[in-house]
């Protein structure tokens, strides 16, 4: 079974509290998601962390593929890079360490 890594306890009562990955930072408008899972009780907070994970994670690969940075089956985009500037390898960069960061 998955474990949410994304809990808060505030008061008594538990929120999901995300960074939102560098690269969708701009387009979602937000550093952060936050939201109150309305519960006291921690294993249900878990299970409902659980499942927004799933939810954002689907999320951030869908403006990712929107954005042209990856593929449909989440692999590596097919894309040429000849004509690529320098803003254009760093956002490559950023996207994999927030990958990166996101799997520990």
């Amino acid at each position: 079974m998955a474990i949410a890594n994304h809990l808060v306890r505030r008061g008594n009562v538990w929120q999901y509290v995300r960074k939102v990955p560098t690269d969708l930072v701009l387009r979602m408008g937000v550093p952060a998601i936050r939201q109150s899972l309305r519960t006291r009780d921690e294993k249900r907070a878990r299970s409902l962390a659980i499942e927004l994970d799933h939810k954002w994670d689907q999320e951030f690969a869908s403006l990712r593929l929107r954005g042209g940075r990856a593929s449909e089956k989440g692999s590596a985009a097919s894309v040429l890079t000849l004509h690529w500037t320098w803003s254009d390898w760093k956002a490559v960069v950023e996207w994999f360490e927030c990958s990166l960061a996101e799997e520990d």
